[in-house]
């Protein structure tokens, strides 16, 4: 058997002088191409999103900005139209002009959990409380909002 020596040879690539490692045409035009990539990506518009993102208040804030809030119980229930008809126990807020609630949860434009958590809820007697200025309100039923 021979003798086997191994010898590292020093592979590193020497700079010249005062200066860097020279690159390649095809790495600058590469490396150019890349940069202008991202550079128009960054500039692209994003795309506009039709969503609505509800912000979910603190209860001191959604009873200060509510004009009335009353007490409300279950007093009829149409599943087919997704209809809740509320009858008041009381005045907590404000005066409600009516002593019964007509809510009509729908469908359209909604996920199905969100609609369904209220109807699989509703049932003859179940209490709630409604908070309510001008058109808008809330309704608490248990732990849940909508």
């Amino acid at each position: 058997m021979k003798n086997c020596r191994l010898q590292i040879v020093d592979c590193r690539l020497k700079r010249p002088e005062g200066g860097s490692v020279p690159r390649s045409k095809s790495y600058k035009l590469k490396s150019a191409i890349a940069l202008l990539l991202i550079l128009i990506l960054i500039g692209l518009p994003a795309d506009k999103c039709g969503a609505y993102v509800e912000i979910p208040y603190a209860l001191g804030r959604v009873i200060t900005e509510s004009t009335n809030i009353v007490v409300v119980r279950v007093e009829r229930v149409d599943r087919e139209k997704n209809l809740i008809i509320f009858r008041k126990v009381r005045d907590l807020k404000g005066t409600c002009a009516t002593d019964q609630v007509k809510h009509n949860i729908g469908r359209g434009g909604y996920a199905p959990r969100e609609w369904q958590n209220m109807m699989n809820w509703a049932d003859i007697g179940q209490t709630a409380v409604f908070f309510y200025a001008g058109g808008a309100g809330e309704v608490c039923i248990e732990s849940y909002w909508y």
